[in-house]
């Protein structure tokens, strides 16, 4: 939450439940500042590191196939839409195919879900902290 001046702070649970907190919040900052201090204390083995960053390139190239298939199947709604307003697909066939297309996005093409960030970087430790922005929901395309 931010308090009156702008500023991120943590407040306190238990000063919601029985008001004898003593410590009401803390900015954010101070707390971002103690993790990352503390985060910097853990080494990992070159080869765990290389591990990660192994599966970390995995599942982005995982990730970007998918997203290139939804890609597809919503361009591929879109033309058989076109072809509907035409004239050229029977209400059914058009009905029929948007159902089979909007199955198969929906059944996992480009449903990345929760997963490492978007480009791989190398890190002998955790003493860098970043902060992740909310991912957008894929929009549907039907008509």
């Amino acid at each position: 939450m931010t308090d009156r001046h702008g500023k991120a702070r943590i407040y306190c649970y238990q000063g919601r439940q029985a008001k004898t907190c003593k410590q009401r919040s803390v900015l954010l900052d101070v707390v971002e500042a103690q993790l990352a201090a503390y985060l910097a204390t853990f080494h990992l083995p070159e080869a765990t590191v290389a591990q990660v960053i192994r599966l970390q390139a995995r599942a982005t190239d995982q990730r970007d196939d998918a997203e290139r298939r939804r890609r597809e199947i919503a361009g591929r709604i879109e033309r058989i839409a076109e072809l509907y307003t035409w004239g050229d697909l029977t209400r059914e066939a058009y009905r029929a195919e948007r159902e089979r297309l909007e199955m198969e996005l929906a059944g996992g093409a480009g449903n990345d879900g929760p997963g490492p960030p978007p480009s791989p970087r190398r890190r002998s430790s955790y003493g860098t902290c970043r902060r992740r922005g909310k991912r957008q929901a894929p929009s549907s395309a039907t008509r």
